[in-house]
């Protein structure tokens, strides 16, 4: 690997470009944190620097693969024992490879060039037949990477090729175009901007779901035997933020956009603080919305579902290391004391979270994380959920470097409480309310309302 392409990886790494949000489209990493200077020993006058700008325009070049030296075979050989031990160690079900000893004898020393390597990786990754196990080659991260300093962005829009060609609609973005049309997770998508899917390779199909900010394309969909139309915009994405708002009847509406960091979880508290400052007789009632939520980290996941508990358990998970099994379930307890320091009138805050009449949105987009706090609440009876099934994701992935890729696998799953696995299902709501196509009211909301209305009447009487 040339010094161009390690430089090329470092970046990735430095930017957090990698490390995306479960099953959501790319979205522009985030900037690099400033460097840390050491202090420096006092220069001469005739030598100082004049100070540059804060902000430079990035140069207009693009990062290309380069021409890359042959590695020999035994480098090859090497990178595919690594990742092959690295999966029989720590890929979470062990059932899978009963025979995983066969890709290792299979391709003993006879890895010569680099194609060797990448088929023989995508057939011992493919024989897991998980979604969510693959090696990632190099070009394709650089690939990555060259769209983000190009300012390329997706339509907000994932798909997913069935056995039968067609590419139907794996998930909307909160917020963006898709998100807001009449498309919906299931859908086939016919064409993109004039071109037909179907029969393109992965790779073709992407490009497609990628362009400047404020181009707009036309997508052909179909459901339910008939094709339809949306035009689309490529947008920068928003940056997740906690929504809140006051609503009628001392209603407190927070949205929580992922759970990516327990910082947010202090962001609840403070949008409640400011609704609850908007009311004259304090918050009655609660909506929290994980609708369109991706989710994000699995130990934030069941941190924050337990802002919204007293006590009782949150999740229960299942991870293997080699021979070493670990079966964990994560419970919240009474707090023995009350926190200071943290929000003025913080505890009073908390309390009001675990206690109002709480109603909890989720849709077909909410995942992964979100279905661990959906699913801890709802288990635990503490609010009624409405709106439509979960995604459906109940499992957890890590990622690690190689040479020449990088190694996604599934490394955990995980069940609510009642011990219900979500992977491949999705969490039910209480009430189900479906988002009605062409429809600008928001049923799912109002309806989440009407619940809460009639819960505060019946804690007043």
């Amino acid at each position: 690997m040339t010094k161009k392409m390690l430089t090329a990886m470092c970046l990735l790494f430095s930017t957090g470009f990698l490390f995306a949000q479960d099953h959501q489209p790319s979205q522009q990493p985030p900037a690099p944190p400033p460097a840390v200077e050491k202090e420096k020993a006092p220069q001469p006058p005739e030598k100082l620097v004049p100070r540059l700008p804060d902000v430079l325009p990035l140069p207009d070049f693009k990062f290309e693969l380069p021409e890359l030296p042959q590695p020999s075979a035994e480098e090859l050989n090497q990178e595919f024992l690594e990742i092959w031990l690295h999966l029989g160690v720590h890929y979470y079900k062990d059932s899978k490879l009963s025979k995983w000893s066969d890709h290792l004898d299979k391709h003993r020393g006879k890895l010569k060039k680099l194609p060797d390597l990448y088929a023989a990786v995508d057939e011992m990754v493919a024989s897991l037949d998980d979604r969510w196990t693959r090696y990632i080659r190099a070009e394709d991260l650089i690939k990555q990477l060259d769209r983000a300093h190009s300012n390329l962005v997706d339509l907000g829009l994932a798909v997913l090729a069935g056995k039968d060609g067609l590419h139907r609609v794996d998930d909307l973005v909160y917020g963006s175009d898709a998100y807001k049309s009449d498309l919906r997770r299931g859908d086939v998508v016919v064409s993109v901007g004039g071109t037909k899917l179907k029969g393109l390779s992965n790779d073709k199909v992407d490009e497609l779901f990628y362009g400047a900010v404020g181009t707009a394309v036309e997508v052909v969909f179909s459901h339910d035997g008939k094709e339809e139309k949306a035009n689309l915009t490529f947008k920068k994405p928003v940056k997740p933020v906690v929504e809140g708002r006051l609503l009628d009847g001392g209603v407190a509406y927070l949205r929580l956009p992922n759970v990516a960091s327990f910082a947010l979880s202090f962001g609840l508290l403070r949008e409640l603080e400011a609704v609850k400052k908007q009311t004259k007789d304090g918050v009655k009632g609660i909506v929290l919305d994980l609708r369109g939520n991706p989710g994000g980290d699995f130990t934030v996941s069941y941190q924050l579902a337990s802002l919204f508990l007293e006590k009782g358990v949150l999740v229960n998970s299942f991870k293997r290391e080699g021979v070493i099994n670990s079966n964990e379930t994560k419970q919240v307890v009474p707090m023995p004391y009350k926190l200071t320091g943290m929000l003025s009138g913080g505890q009073e805050l908390l309390e009001l979270l675990r206690s109002a009449p709480l109603v909890v949105l989720i849709d077909e987009c909410s995942a992964s994380g979100a279905e661990v706090v959906a699913g801890a609440i709802k288990d635990n009876k503490r609010a009624v959920l409405v709106g439509e099934t979960t995604w459906g994701k109940g499992v957890g992935y890590s990622q690690r470097a190689f040479s020449f890729g990088m190694l996604q696998w599934t490394n955990l799953e995980y069940s609510s409480p009642n011990g219900f696995k979500p992977d491949g299902k999705g969490i039910a709501p209480d009430k189900t309310v479906v988002r009605q196509r062409g429809s600008t009211t928001d049923e799912q909301l109002k309806v989440a309302c009407a619940v809460l209305k009639e819960e505060i009447q019946k804690r007043t009487k």
